[in-house]
């Protein structure tokens, strides 16, 4: 089954990618509960991102974002992962259907989450 972090959880962006980064035998990650609270942490922004090693995570082929509302904190989780798990073959991206996620909000999802040039992933799909 697809290892995924309890609700209870509440972890930094770089606190799971430096888990992911040890678990070298896991190629698909599922967050099926979405983040009950900011997954940034007040002194991570998107500078957190760039300091990311590349190839950090090449073994993760898979992820699922559920409970998806297009937060900022999410938005940033995503990009993060299709910039250094260069082996992602797809990232499904699952809205909550309690989200009041509107048209304009789905696009700006869309427009943030664009595939990096050297991406290798095989798109990113929203559902």
């Amino acid at each position: 089954s697809t290892p995924s972090i309890p609700e209870c959880c509440n972890v930094t962006a770089r606190q799971l990618v430096d888990l992911l980064g040890h678990l070298p035998t896991v190629s698909s990650f599922c967050f099926d509960n979405g983040y009950k609270q900011s997954f940034l942490k007040e002194d991570e922004d998107d500078h957190t991102l760039e300091a990311i090693p590349e190839s950090v995570l090449p073994h993760l082929k898979s992820v699922e974002l559920g409970c998806f509302h297009g937060r900022k904190n999410e938005i940033h989780l995503a990009r993060i992962l299709l910039n250094s798990a260069t082996a992602l073959e797809k990232l499904s991206i699952v809205f909550s259907t309690f989200s009041k996620v509107s048209r304009e909000q789905l696009e700006f999802t869309k427009q943030s989450l664009m595939l990096p040039k050297d991406s290798k992933c095989g798109g990113i799909e929203f559902s």
